[in-house]
């Protein structure tokens, strides 16, 4: 029971880890507000970490190659946060089929 119960801390001591987890001095809540309210973010330390890039020579890497869309701006190369928001899935509204009523499934 004791060996249980010591996983379960470690278990919870590792996600409390990972939320507060930094990228170049930027948490999550970080990230996330700058992918929410911006136009554009840079590679590194916003879009990279997002799309899952554990550090920054993978990501500009990526970029480079073109596996995270990038906007050429002079020597600056952001990355468009409506891709970015696409990509990952948020704030995008899943359609759904309206279902039919009864009397409109019956054959006439």
């Amino acid at each position: 029971m004791h060996a249980k119960t010591s996983a379960l801390v470690w278990v919870e001591v590792q996600m409390d880890k990972e939320i507060t987890r930094r990228f170049a001095g930027l948490t999550w809540k970080d990230i996330m507000h700058a992918i929410e309210t911006r136009p554009t973010v840079e590679v590194w330390p916003i879009a990279g970490p997002a799309l899952g890039y554990k550090s920054k020579s993978a990501a500009y890497d990526a970029a480079r190659k073109g596996l995270i869309r990038v906007v050429e701006i002079g020597r600056k190369r952001p990355v468009p946060t409506p891709w970015l928001r696409s990509v990952l899935g948020l704030g995008v509204r899943r359609r759904t089929r309206r279902r039919k009523t009864h009397a409109e499934r019956r054959p006439a």
